[in-house]
């Protein structure tokens, strides 16, 4: 493999706990449970990262290192729910890299409105 050449050594998968552009929660480290506010955030998985797992969080679009994620065990609710969303995509725009791809797939198969008239 290529990973194998450059490096020397195989490809560790044990670090992928999720593949590129899966659905995951990113649990937020500053909220109790005694609050009643959200404790996670929804966001997509892009790739193991020193000391953590770098995720995109959807609300906020911002990229971050973090370990403390839970990955969507079901991948066919809360992520088509996300790329259906005419708000999301008013709000935030159109994702990037693989995940947009999908995006882009998953709105051309089952949304009333192309993704290209809403932004």
């Amino acid at each position: 493999t290529r990973h194998g050449a450059y490096y020397g050594a195989p490809a560790d998968l044990s670090v992928w706990v999720a593949s590129p552009g899966q659905a995951i929660w990113i649990h937020l480290d500053s909220v109790t449970a005694s609050k009643g506010s959200e404790r996670a955030n929804a966001g997509y998985f892009i790739m193991p990262a020193e000391g953590g797992f770098l995720v995109r969080n959807i609300r906020t679009l911002q990229t971050c290192n973090t370990l403390h994620i839970s990955v969507v065990a079901d991948h066919l609710a809360r992520l088509p729910q996300l790329l259906l969303s005419d708000t999301f995509l008013r709000t935030h725009g159109r994702l990037q890299g693989r995940a947009g791809v999908v995006q882009e797939a998953t709105r051309s198969l089952y949304a009333e409105s192309p993704l290209s008239a809403l932004t």
